[in-house]
């Protein structure tokens, strides 16, 4: 059974004169992209406490 062809919605879609970014403008988007800078902005902020006890603990045992 095949199924519908979506290429001219989503050509419509992302040619039309809107203002807002490109990935923005699918009806799902706001539900991919929220999700995926969070954890982004989790990872940065874990990798950059991970950095900061390397660097307190490697400044401690070189004051030694």
């Amino acid at each position: 059974m095949p199924r519908k062809n979506k290429v001219p919605y989503y050509q419509k879609l992302f040619q039309e004169n809107t203002h807002l970014p490109v990935y923005f403008r699918t009806p799902r988007s706001k539900l991919m992209i929220y999700p995926y800078l969070a954890l982004w902005g989790l990872s940065l902020v874990g990798s950059l406490w991970g950095v900061m006890n390397l660097v307190r603990v490697f400044s401690l045992i070189n004051k030694d």
